[in-house]
């Protein structure tokens, strides 16, 4: 007998079955640990909702009022917009601490150059966002060319904008009584508008909430998992869980108790989820 005949009747003789996987093995808590991994807006999605059935179940028609809506989303408007571009950074493993202060060092030049300077308002939008995204950009160079730590980078850029928006504002606030606050931009970016002062230190708050939001809306830490709709959420949740437990005269006391329950919780939801990829 040749070899090629012995060839065919071993292949003639040989197993032809094939390798099949095992799906029955995989348990409910495995898929949902999957499905949460690869949609991560899915739990902060669950938790806005149980957040507005819990507090519309409580307080009631008051709570899905329109005033009430529109006074959560004014909440949440300046450091949503935030969310959304330091959820792109938190996406490839950095973080930009100096976010805050920079949105506030150019309201504070959008307010002067409108009230100080009589610049139109158009033109004042222009130079405070020029400014903000010179920022970027610094920030931008030494982590991307330079390769230096994001984290420290903007430690340091956060501490050197802090310390010149006090200096370009003289210690004062910028009133904006002169200003045409029918100007939708300058209202939109500026501070000022809101509370009636640029507030130097709304920065370190903002870069507070900010990072609630990023947590509350499933974004990790870690980088690669997360969505700008995640942010959204968590955003939304920061909102409706303060306006509920505003509405309900809790005590300011609680609402920081909640906060750290939530953040450890979401940190504990983040692990838990990643043990998936595992």
């Amino acid at each position: 007998m040749s070899q090629v005949q012995e060839f065919e009747k071993a292949l003639a003789n040989s197993e032809t079955s094939v390798a099949a996987f095992d799906e029955h093995g995989t348990s409910l808590v495995k898929r949902i640990q999957h499905f949460l991994h690869s949609t991560p807006a899915a739990v902060p999605l669950i938790v806005l909702v149980l957040s507005i059935a819990v507090f519309g179940a409580t307080i009631g028609g008051r709570f899905f009022s329109s005033y009430t809506l529109t006074l959560i989303l004014q909440q949440i408007a300046i450091v949503g917009i935030l969310g959304a571009a330091q959820t792109l950074v938190i996406l490839t493993a950095g973080i930009d601490l100096s976010i805050g202060v920079i949105m506030v060092i150019s309201a504070v030049i959008m307010g002067n150059c409108a009230v100080t300077y009589g610049l139109p308002t158009l033109l004042a939008v222009v130079i405070g966002l020029a400014a903000g995204a010179a920022c970027g950009l610094l920030n931008g160079v030494l982590v991307a060319y330079m390769k230096l730590p994001p984290f420290i980078v903007t430690l340091g850029t956060w501490n050197i904008v802090m310390a010149t928006n006090f200096i370009y504002s003289a210690n004062e606030t910028i009133r904006d009584a002169d200003v045409d606050v029918q100007a939708p931009l300058l209202h939109l970016f500026g501070l000022n508008f809101k509370v009636g002062t640029a507030v130097l230190t709304f920065g370190v708050i903002a870069m507070v909430v900010l990072v609630l939001f990023l947590w509350y809306g499933g974004i990790s830490l870690f980088g690669g998992r997360g969505s700008i709709l995640g942010t959204l959420f968590g955003a939304m949740i920061v909102g409706v869980v303060s306006m509920g437990l505003n509405m309900l005269g809790a005590d300011p006391q609680w609402k920081v108790l909640l906060t750290g329950v939530l953040i450890i919780g979401a940190v504990a939801i983040d692990q838990w989820i990643r043990k998936v990829s595992v």
